[in-house]
């Protein structure tokens, strides 16, 4: 069972860089947020500079387990921040294209943090949550890496709620190196593809008549996001809601915060609603009576 490290590993490989996509990080199939994941660890490879500062992402295919090819090139080079582009590729197919801006970590200039964390619960005084209903992708492996710690602030128990919202403390399974900022950014932008649709979901419950596959996702990774408080922390606290959904989309936007109240990452997303073919047998499961014990 590959940990995150492991499992979004990537490796030089002539001109570009070699990795392979590991099973237990699928849900239906391989999540988006992992592949994101090792996209940005290939542009972190292959820069002079250390700290992420922006990334985005466009899914262009599904992949399966097994080997990949990321193929990466320099857009911009400059002594403060470099701008860089990676393409995936599985038998010839993209998979995932994606851009970031990487910039040196010795830089000063304007400092203000008016960022408010909001007021909830530590995780270890709420319940870990196991997702919502009986279907499949409660069941999938790549939660076996994951714990989910929803605050009770909005609806996460499969019933449909009125705010499109979702707050929840997420943790690794397995711990991070110490101090690996590249890691930490990358942890960073799994957290923010696990979050908008489930802000959805919330909105209209388990089970729903369609799925929406994200098409893009954006991090802008905040300055507190390198520094010991949200380094040495295992959960981190995301805040989402999607505020629309119309026309075959719904858009989401999210908030990263440390355990200590710092900001540490911002992103949206947006996603392509098609429809949900298991929806029926969903709905059938859903309204089962409970065996009596």
């Amino acid at each position: 069972m590959g940990t995150f490290a492991e499992a979004t590993a990537v490796a030089r490989d002539g001109t570009g860089y070699s990795a392979v996509i590991d099973p237990e990080w699928f849900i239906w199939g391989p999540f988006g947020g992992y592949l994101a994941a090792m996209a940005l660890r290939a542009m972190a490879a292959h820069t002079r500079q250390r700290r992420l500062a922006t990334f985005s992402c466009q899914y262009l295919n599904v992949g399966g387990a097994g080997a990949v090819r990321l193929e990466v090139e320099t857009r911009k080079s400059g002594r403060r921040a470099e701008c860089l582009r990676v393409c995936m590729f599985q038998a010839g197919k993209p998979l995932i294209e994606a851009q970031s801006w990487i910039i040196a970590d010795d830089l000063s200039g304007l400092e203000h943090d008016h960022a408010r964390k909001p007021q909830v619960l530590d995780p270890l005084a709420l319940p870990s949550w196991d997702g919502s209903g009986e279907g499949d992708e409660s069941r999938s492996p790549i939660w076996r890496h994951i714990e989910r710690r929803p605050t009770g602030r909005f609806k996460h128990d499969g019933c449909a709620s009125p705010t499109p919202q979702w707050s929840c403390w997420l943790r690794l399974s397995e711990a991070l190196p110490e101090e690996d900022v590249v890691l930490q950014a990358a942890r960073a932008v799994l957290w923010m593809d696990v979050a908008p649709w489930n802000a959805a979901l919330a909105r209209h419950g388990w089970p729903t008549t369609h799925i929406a596959p994200t098409l893009d996702l954006t991090v802008q990774f905040q300055p507190q996001l390198y520094g010991p408080d949200a380094l040495q922390s295992d959960w981190l606290l995301v805040e989402t809601e999607s505020p629309s959904a119309a026309a075959g989309m719904f858009g989401a936007h999210s908030m990263l915060w440390s355990k200590e109240g710092e900001l540490v990452a911002v992103g949206a997303a947006q996603g392509l609603c098609v429809p949900n073919d298991r929806y029926e047998a969903q709905r059938s499961c859903a309204r089962r009576p409970l065996s009596a014990t």
